[in-house]
Order: C-alpha cells, then structure tokens, then sequence
C-alpha cells in the first residue's frame, strides 16, 4: 500500500472519529425537543385524588374527588386556610362562627344554616372516611379570605393563604419552555411566553443554571437562569376581608378590679371589698368555676352582691375561670355538646343574675385544647351579644410557651382581651425577682398590640409583691398586699431604695441567717406603669386584687385618670 493511500485512509478515520465524537457531543449537548404530559408527572395520583399546591409548594396530602367534587380534610382547612372551620371529632359535627351567626353541619348533610337562612347545596358538605372527615372544598372557599383555584389534568387544588410571608417572584424575559429536570436535555412540560410571573422555589437549590420554578397554576419545573429576570419578594394578595366581631365596648376607658372569691359571695363581701375603691367601673368577682367535663358549673355568685354593686355605680362582668383540678378542658370545649351547654349554662347565670359582661380566666389551656377554647369564645361572643353582653379574656402577655392562646383570633372576636402584665417571676422558676418590672409591662403591652387593636387591650396590674426567701441558688416566695409587705420590711428594720432597672422599690435583709428581697409594688412604681399603659393609648386598665390595695392607691388611679 503506497503512502499516499494510507494517508488517505488515516484522513477519513480521523473524520469519522471526530464525526462520531462530534454526533455525541451533540446528541449530549442538544435540547430535547419531546413535550412530557403534565399528567405524566404525577403518576402516583389516584384517580380519584388531587394534588394540593399550598402557597407555592406541593405537599403531601391529597384532596379527595367523591362523586366529581373535591374535598380536603377538616385538619388542613383549618390549619392553612380559615381556622374557624372547627371539626368536633366527638360529637362528629363541624361549627364555623361567622358574624352572621353559628353554623353547624354534621356528615350527610346538604344544606347548612345561618340565623335564620338556609342554604341548599348539591353535595354532601362533611364526609367522613373512617377516622378522618372531609368539607367540602366549595364551603370552604366561600367562607375564607384564601384564594383557592382548581385545575384538571392533572387534578390539582392551588391554595394562597399566607399573606404575610413574603416569598420570591421571578417573570421569564424571553418565550422559553419549562423543563422536568435542571437543563436542555430535559423534556419539556410547558412553553411560556415572555412576561409569565413564576413562583421561585426557595428551598431548591440552582443546578446548572438552571432555577426551579413553579407557575401560577401549580406546575413545577426548571427554567434557564439567562431566561429569568430579576427575583422579586412579595406576598400573596387578595380582595377578600377577614370577618373580625363587631366589638362591644364599654363607651368609656376600662378599669377593672378583680375581686376574689374563695367562698360564697355575700353583700357584705362587696361593701368591705369596695370600701376603698374610687375610680373604677368595673368589678369582677370570681363567681364561676367550671368543673367536669359536661359544661357544668360551680357558682359562688350572690343576687345581693350583684345588685349592691350596681347601685355604687360599678358594670359587674362575672369571671368564669378554669381552676378546677378534675376538669377535662378538652371534652368540655372541643366536644359541642358540652362546649354549649356551658355557655347556655352561664348564660342562664347572666338571666338569672343581671350582668354586664363575662370574664372568661382560663389558665390552663393546653395545644390540644387551645382549638376548642378559642370556638367557645367565639360562640359565647355570638350569644352574649345577642343580650348586650361584654365578653373578655384574661392572658398572661405573649411568649412561646403560650402562642395556642392566639392573641390575634381573640383580638378579632372578643370585646377585650386582658392583658395579665404580672407573675414575672413566681415559684415555679425559683429566681427572685419582681412581679411586674417596668420594662416586662412595656413589652407586655407591646406583644399585645402587634396582635390585638388597641382599643380592644386592656392592661393589667399587680397590687401585691413577693417575698422571696433565697437559699443558695433556690427562692421561694411568700404573696403580700402593698400594707403588709411594707410591715414586714419595717419588722425586720430593712430601708427600700429605688431601683431605676425595674422602676420599684428593693429591699433586702436577713432574718435567722436566711436572706429575703422583695421588690415593692406600691403607688409610685404602680403609676409608672399606668404612664406605659397609657403611652399605649389602650382601652383601659385592671387590677389582681381587691384586699391587697389601701385608700391610697385608689386615690393615685383616679388622679391618673383624672391626668388623661
């Protein structure tokens, strides 16, 4: 073979070589031009199942199609969509409060009611599958300020509800297509043209230049970061209200002194318990104790009493609380039987009794029992308001261990919710220190008001103090009213001296060779905090308790109030 033929030779493998080099280099690199079926991609759906998109993502429930209609379960439209929709799984019976009255809807049925309006529908509204229950999604929609949409093929249900978290928004600049997976080589799902609004999944990381996205209908997929223009943080928006209860006030600036009662009330209770008083409006004894779990309950309430009170001048909202050791909160509220036949129960209190208002003081409220204690508060709002009653909560302010409590749905419901800015420390922690500190009342009230409208809070505070009785790194405390605390600092020859930190009196000394502080709540570190309160610009004032007060420190309230 002469040279110039194996030359040649060499010369075309050479260009069969690169030619296949080249072919898979660009089969590699080359867009796949097959569109994949959306439906395609959600193979795992049962036919009588649809996708959910809440808020941009999918999550791993599914809605449910009986007989073509969707429903989701009672748990999820609760918890992402309008948390007034109340599943009783003891009664089976679900109850949504609205302005315009209760309405309540057991399985099967078809027509719910509201006053005295009936609405008929062509579906079952709850459907109960084994030990979960179904609404329909229909219902739910009207009655909620989310945006829900539905699509079909696949079936999917697009939920927006959070419309405070912001989330990021990206609007492609050029037509391109929506891919399965992160570049060109992926099928396509969708062509979108220039200008489409796309939601940015945050929690997916880029991968190949390439953003995974999700359209405004609930398609997932990949997009080419150079055919995206710049990420944008908004929240979702919707032309719908959330129905807030038309407030009940009392038409001037509330204060409030508690009055408690370990036994049954009597008229001379009142006349002893209010011999010093001046200023207040409100008196609230503590005549109700709910016990068992059936709604029953314990009454220590006196006519004599009431009506004394009423002829000083004073509004009575009688305090219903929940101290009672064999109480079962969850069966009492969460089950409607009980839940109304405690408010019926009361409510035949207030007949029978003639008060202005309820004060509702329940301080043991679990996570498992915080659902059915806020639909008691909305029923009892409904009902009370029918009989032109005033209806308020008792809180302690706002931290992590009592979030269940939601300020915010009682701040839509409620008259007054009552800010309870006292027990900053208390045995349980045994640290000494103050009941009621400046600064944890200014940020007591400060929690409460990014919740609650201002004319809806009531601050409360403290006439008493702790003496605490430090052993090491251990105190225990004993409870004083203003008088007697200031007794036992003279018995033991002990001087108090201001304390700018807490804006209160400090005292310490020993006794037997034990160690005792007590941080005084007195007149002047109680105004102190009246000036927060009333910085606050906030619907009034209240006071733990009658008995632990003297003479002059109504006479101090009713100068401040005079002041305003």
């Amino acid at each position: 073979m002469s040279k110039k033929i194996k030359a040649i030779i060499i010369i075309i493998v050479a260009l069969l070589v690169c030619g296949a080099i080249g072919g898979a280099i660009f089969i590699k690199l080359a867009p796949s031009f097959k569109q994949r079926s959306v439906g395609d991609e959600f193979k795992e759906l049962g036919k009588d199942e649809a996708m959910i998109v809440l808020n941009g993502r999918y999550i791993d429930e599914r809605a449910k199609l009986i007989n073509g209609t969707i429903y989701i379960s009672t748990e999820l439209a609760n918890s992402q969509i309008n948390n007034r929709i109340f599943w009783d799984k003891y009664d089976n019976v679900m109850c949504l409060a609205t302005n315009d009255g209760l309405i309540k809807v057991s399985a099967g049925d078809m027509s719910y009611t509201i006053g005295e309006s009936t609405t008929e529908v062509e579906q079952q509204i709850i459907y109960e599958d084994g030990n979960k229950a179904y609404v329909l999604l229909d219902f739910v929609k009207k009655f909620s300020v989310a945006n829900v949409d539905v699509r079909k093929n696949p079936n999917r249900v697009i939920i927006e509800s959070d419309f405070n978290t912001q989330k990021s928004f990206v609007k492609t600049t050029e037509d391109v297509r929506l891919r399965v997976g992160p570049g060109k080589k992926y099928d396509y799902l969708l062509e979108l043209a220039s200008g489409t609004e796309l939601i940015v999944d945050d929690d997916t990381p880029a991968e190949n230049e390439h953003t995974k996205v999700m359209t405004n209908d609930g398609i997932s997929g990949y997009l080419p970061n150079k055919s995206l223009g710049k990420i944008t943080a908004k929240t979702y928006v919707t032309d719908k209200k959330e129905e807030v209860f038309e407030q009940k006030s009392l038409g001037e600036d509330v204060c409030l002194a508690w009055h408690n009662m370990g036994v049954q009330a009597t008229e001379k209770m009142l006349a002893e318990g209010t011999a010093y008083v001046s200023g207040a409006n409100v008196l609230s004894p503590t005549f109700y104790t709910i016990k068992g779990d059936k709604g029953e309950l314990i009454s220590r309430a006196d006519k004599k009493y009431v009506d004394a009170a009423h002829a000083k001048g004073f509004k009575v909202w009688a305090v219903v609380n929940d101290i009672e050791k064999d109480l079962s909160r969850m069966k009492t509220l969460t089950r409607t039987s009980s839940r109304t036949k405690l408010i019926n129960n009361i409510m035949a209190e207030v007949k029978a009794y003639g008060y202005d208002g309820i004060n509702i003081d329940f301080e043991g409220i679990t996570k498992d029992s915080a659902p059915g204690f806020l639909e008691f508060l909305r029923e009892l709002v409904l009902v009370g308001h029918k009989s032109n009653l005033i209806i308020s909560v008792d809180n302690y302010p706002a931290m992590d261990y009592n979030k269940h409590y939601n300020y915010a749905e009682q701040g839509k419901v409620v008259d007054y919710v009552i800010v309870m800015a006292y027990d900053e420390h208390t045995s349980a922690e045994g640290v000494a220190g103050p009941v009621s500190s400046i600064s944890y009342v200014r940020e007591s009230q400060k929690k409460a008001l990014e919740n609650v409208p201002k004319e809806r809070v009531v601050m409360a505070l403290p006439f008493y103090s702790r003496l605490w009785k430090v052993k090491g790194k251990k105190a225990s405390p004993s409870t004083y009213g203003m008088s007697g605390a200031e007794s036992a600092i003279r018995a033991n020859s002990a001087t108090p001296k201001w304390d700018k930190k807490t804006e209160m009196y400090f005292a310490e000394f020993k006794s037997e060779g034990t160690k005792y502080e007590i941080w005084l709540e007195e007149e002047t570190s109680l105004e102190k905090k009246l000036d927060v309160v009333k910085s606050g610009n906030v619907a009034g004032v209240a006071f733990w308790k009658l008995g632990f007060e003297r003479a002059a420190t109504w006479n101090m309230i009713r100068r401040w109030s005079d002041s305003k």
